[in-house]
């Protein structure tokens, strides 16, 4: 009885297998080394999808869609990347991706490792996630990891991937992008990552980085990442089933003074399974955090 690891591992042998000519030209440059290095890089990511990462480039979007795909539907997740490495082109239910000739010839790295932020991404993630976000784009093609604008993926946008796939039962998109989203918005999305869904934050990712934070509406929303589901979410030291308990019992007295209390809680993003909400700056106020919060998309 084959395990579904081992199911996996042998799909990526027999897909490598079959490959002559690649159509990335990352793949291309060098001819004896690409097969392993894949085959190694795809099996740290079906066991660890949050390595699935953007590194420097704009791809938050297409990286949360590709770590709740190789999660969830891991099978289908190793048939996408071979399809587009042997025929340019992948479709997952409704969604057709085919990179364009420039895309597929930037030179990504080829490399195995986890990396870090700084480094350039890697090939593997370059593939999955460049790939479909230049599918998308309709006037400018996405084919260098600097590209900035070309790169940003919005709510809808987002939102339509998950749709479009038809693998997940129920798609949830509340956010904004100019204003960001209060407290109720926040407590739903907390509680649906409590209980298992995949959530998929819009932050102004400045949160994570600035000690000193500029006033309200001052942070634009620019950045996705994963809530850590299943862990203690908390708000003034209560978990979030207390703090929506306490908000029916004791009404806006206590609502008032949630603003001022700390909040905690993780994200994955940038190849880290559980990235602190307030590592640039503790404690972190919940009033603080919401200047930066613009909504959730929740998958089931």
């Amino acid at each position: 009885m084959f395990t579904n690891k081992e199911m996996l591992a042998g799909v990526i042998r027999k897909r490598l297998d079959g490959i002559g000519t690649p159509k990335f030209k990352c793949l291309l440059d060098h001819p004896s080394q690409w097969k392993g290095v894949i085959k190694a890089a795809l099996e740290m990511r079906l066991d660890s999808p949050w390595l699935i990462r953007q590194a420097r480039s704009s791809l938050c979007g297409p990286t949360v869609f590709m770590q709740v795909l190789a999660e969830k539907c891991p099978a289908i997740y190793v048939t996408y990347i071979f399809d587009l490495i042997e025929h340019g082109k992948a479709t997952i239910g409704g969604l057709h991706i085919k990179p364009s000739r420039s895309c597929m010839n930037w030179h990504a790295r080829l490399s195995n490792g986890a990396g870090s932020a700084m480094d350039p991404i890697e090939a593997v993630d370059w593939i999955a996630l460049a790939s479909l976000r230049d599918s998308e784009n309709s006037l400018f093609n996405y084919d260098q990891e600097s590209d900035q604008f070309a790169g940003i993926t919005l709510p809808g946008g987002l939102e339509s991937w998950f749709k479009k796939v038809d693998l997940f039962r129920t798609v949830d998109r509340k956010t904004n992008i100019v204003f960001d989203k209060g407290l109720n918005n926040f407590l739903r999305a907390a509680s649906a990552a409590q209980s298992g869904s995949k959530v998929c934050l819009f932050l102004g990712s400045k949160v994570f980085s600035l000690e000193h934070f500029p006033g309200k509406g001052k942070v634009p929303a620019d950045h996705w990442a994963i809530m850590a589901e299943r862990e203690n979410i908390t708000i003034g030291g209560d978990s979030i089933p207390m703090v929506i308990n306490k908000l029916n019992t004791e009404g806006e007295k206590y609502r008032d003074g949630l603003y001022d209390k700390r909040v905690r809680f993780s994200c994955q993003t940038w190849g880290i399974k559980a990235y602190p909400i307030d590592i640039a700056r503790k404690p972190l106020a919940l009033s603080e955090f919401l200047d930066f919060y613009y909504g959730f998309i929740i998958v089931r």
